[in-house]
């Protein structure tokens, strides 16, 4: 339009219409320069304080365009010479100085300053400043095509820079992807050498384990069978000296009943050897792996009858009083080992009361099938700070003489619990009569109550539960 093409080929026939499409177009076209240049060149990062003069400027030029409805375009153009030379000045200053400043920027210069030193000339032939001649009549369009040419090449070449840098930023992050797969590689082999030698390492203390496993079962049988063949070794002798001793106690009870009271104190001693020898099998055979109980149905009553009124009562079973109902009452268990847990009980409440003073024996039906047997002494009763311990194994309360073994009490409650029942400790006073407790002066005494299965349909289940949970509990 500025060299005449328009009104030549395009709109001959129309008088002005050149003027009119420049005016309308001149402004627009220069705001978007004004903008592109500001962001091309980051004028606003690199100088802040030019910024606002850079906008300013877009917006005069903005306003050309509406201002050719109201105003003569020579005026317009007047207002573009008077602009173009100090604007073209101030983008080639500006062009050259932040090129300079920013290298990515830097290779535009090629660009745009030879286009706009053809602006630059254009307006000072405007202006008068110099004559016509071909190169500044002609120097917006030169400069305009050089400005065509070279701008390709330089985004081509910036295409090529940023293609370039996507390469290498790829090419980076491969390193490093393969960097750290390298040390995630090397920490797996280290990982699974310590893996690999902890393995080994287990493996062998695992093997020692089982070797000192072995030793030990082979030393527990030993000293099992030791045990076993001591008990025996021992009970013959034992039971001789006894039947000797009671065979003098007839014949001395007639002809030197003052020794009487020395041939009780052999059988006493005797019947503790032989109890101490019961218990040590009774925990061996309940510790021992394997172990299950011999179960037949025992009458409650009669036995305790017969072990206590019988002709082979000990000598102090007249300390001992029965309470037992008038119906039979029978136990699905192990007679022998029964027969241990009742004399652990008999014997602590016999040895920890007066020599004087009874021992009950009382059997009752328990709710949910289960019978109990309370053995009543008359001694001093548990301390309360020995309570919580008193069925440890091999507990021995300091308050109390004479001292056991420590053992009676642990494997009473063992033996029953492996039956499906239970020892536990009541107070005597609790326990006792109003008649009984006007009797026991010294001491409220204990109570200790044996409980154990009811015979019936379902107690050879319970049994059963039981000794599998019994037997967690003893190796545990």
């Amino acid at each position: 339009m500025n060299a005449g093409f328009g009104s030549q080929f395009a709109y001959p026939g129309l008088g002005g219409a050149n003027d009119l499409a420049i005016a309308w177009l001149t402004g627009p076209i220069l705001t978007i320069h004004v903008l592109f240049f500001t962001y091309l060149f980051a004028v606003r990062q690199h100088l802040p304080r030019l910024y606002p003069l850079m906008l300013a400027l877009a917006g005069t030029y903005a306003v050309l365009a509406p201002l050719s409805l109201f105003t003569d375009w020579r005026t317009i153009g007047l207002i573009l010479q008077l602009l173009a030379f100090p604007v073209t000045l101030l983008w080639m200053v500006l062009i050259v100085t932040l090129g300079f400043k920013d290298p990515k920027r830097r290779i535009y210069i090629v660009a745009f300053l030879p286009w706009l030193m053809g602006l630059f000339g254009n307006a000072i032939f405007r202006m008068g400043g110099i004559s016509d001649n071909f190169w500044i009549s002609y120097s917006g369009e030169i400069t305009a095509l050089i400005h065509l040419i070279i701008l390709p090449i330089l985004i081509i070449h910036r295409a090529r820079q940023a293609e370039q840098e996507k390469d290498q930023a790829l090419a980076r992050e491969l390193a490093e992807a393969h960097r750290a797969e390298q040390e995630l590689e090397a920490r797996v082999r280290e990982r699974t050498g310590e893996l690999r030698q902890e393995i080994e390492t287990r493996s062998r203390i695992q093997a020692r384990l089982q070797d000192a496993l072995t030793t030990e079962q082979a030393t527990l049988a030993n000293q099992r069978e030791l045990v076993a063949m001591l008990s025996h070794e021992f009970r013959t002798p034992l039971t001789l000296i006894d039947t000797v001793a009671q065979r003098l106690d007839m014949m001395l009870e007639r002809i030197h009943p003052e020794l009487v009271p020395r041939i009780l104190k052999i059988r006493s001693a005797v019947t503790r050897l032989l109890g101490l020898l019961e218990n040590c099998l009774a925990n061996e055979r309940l510790n021992g792996t394997g172990t299950e109980l011999h179960l037949e149905t025992v009458d409650v009553c009669a036995h305790l009858t017969q072990a206590y009124r019988g002709g082979t009562a000990p000598a102090e079973a007249r300390r001992i009083r029965l309470d037992l109902p008038e119906a039979a009452v029978r136990v699905r268990c192990d007679r022998h080992l029964f027969d241990v847990a009742l004399s652990n009980l008999v014997g602590n409440a016999l040895k920890y009361s007066p020599p004087d003073s009874p021992v009950t024996l009382r059997v009752r039906r328990e709710p949910a099938g289960q019978v109990a047997i309370a053995v009543q002494d008359r001694g001093q009763g548990v301390r309360p700070a020995d309570r919580e311990r008193i069925f440890e194994r091999f507990f021995r309360s300091d308050g109390l003489r004479p001292q056991g073994s420590g053992l009676g009490l642990h494997l009473a409650r063992s033996l029953a619990r492996r039956h499906g029942g239970d020892v536990i400790l009541e107070a005597g006073a609790e326990a006792m009569g109003a008649e009984e407790a006007e009797e026991t002066s010294a001491g409220a005494g204990a109570t200790f109550i044996l409980t154990l299965p009811e015979d019936g349909p379902s107690v050879a289940t319970d049994v059963a539960v039981n000794q599998e949970q019994a037997a967690e509990t003893t190796a545990s």
